[in-house]
């Protein structure tokens, strides 16, 4: 029986500096701590913001009347007062404002007599007798969100663009647009949407965004805002609301008259960006 046994040992030495011999190694090594040092020299002498550190509310939204229940004639109701934990987590941010404005005008009412028809009354049956009206009179009920944004990544979440397609909706004839509010010029992102199968209604949805001090209407303009590696803080609250119904001539003047009540509070309720602004 042949008992020789063959060396397999590599020929390469096995110790554990043997890579440091090699001299393009240590090249490569030397150049990465050097970037290393230098990024990092060159990120405290520019002083390069990566991560935004948050901007308060003045006014939080969970407050009992960050915006009035009564603004002329129209009324807060079915507002959202607490969230489930899935959709608290969905929606990134305990600073919003969920609820719906009804025009008592349009229902020959005063705004006293809608409040005391919505009084008392669960959320489940506010929201009932809201589709209701809805129903009928479509231009006469404002679907109203704030959401606040502030400390976290510079992505821009839920815009009607991707929540309603998600939920089934087409959008028809987006638009971007400027409205004329309260003597001053608001850029915003107009689109209707038509549900793909007709089980829900077809509605008109405007939203806008403020961030770090100005109107955008643009998601990648906000995104943009927030890249600023040389503004420390930044943030971004987003206006939204429907109309249950695609037609603009009805839907148009509705939102445009509560946006003008509404935006005096909204703009007091916002972050004083000039105390923020330029701090390094």
């Amino acid at each position: 029986m042949n008992t020789d046994i063959t060396n397999t040992t590599p020929a390469t030495s096995s110790r554990p500096d043997g890579a440091f011999r090699h001299r393009g190694f240590l090249l490569a090594a030397a150049i990465l701590l050097v970037a290393a040092i230098g990024l990092n020299a060159s990120v405290q002498f520019l002083q390069l913001h990566f991560k935004k550190e948050p901007v308060p509310l003045r006014k939080a939204f969970t407050d009992p009347e960050p915006i009035p229940v009564i603004l002329g004639p129209w009324v807060q109701v079915a507002r959202e007062e607490v969230l489930d934990a899935d959709m608290l987590a969905s929606l990134a941010t305990n600073e919003f404002l969920f609820c719906h404005y009804v025009d008592s005008s349009r229902f020959g009412k005063t705004p006293q007599q809608i409040q005391k028809d919505f009084a008392g009354k669960p959320l489940k049956q506010q929201r009932e007798d809201v589709d209701h009206l809805m129903r009928e009179h479509p231009s006469g009920v404002v679907q109203f969100y704030l959401t606040h944004y502030t400390g976290k990544a510079d992505t821009v979440a839920h815009i009607p663009e991707r929540c309603y397609v998600g939920s089934g909706f087409d959008p028809l004839n987006p638009e971007s647009e400027t409205w004329t509010i309260n003597g001053k010029p608001l850029p915003v992102r107009h689109i209707s949407f038509q549900h793909q199968t007709a089980a829900q209604r077809a509605c008109d949805v405007v939203y806008f965004f403020n961030t770090n001090g100005h109107y955008e209407s643009d998601s990648l303009m906000v995104r943009a805002t927030l890249q600023n590696l040389f503004a420390r803080y930044g943030y971004y609250t987003k206006v939204e609301m429907m109309c249950g119904t695609p037609k603009r001539e009805l839907s148009q003047p509705a939102m445009k008259d509560l946006l003008g009540r509404v935006l005096p509070y909204f703009e007091a309720a916002l972050p004083d960006w000039k105390q923020y602004e330029g701090k390094k």
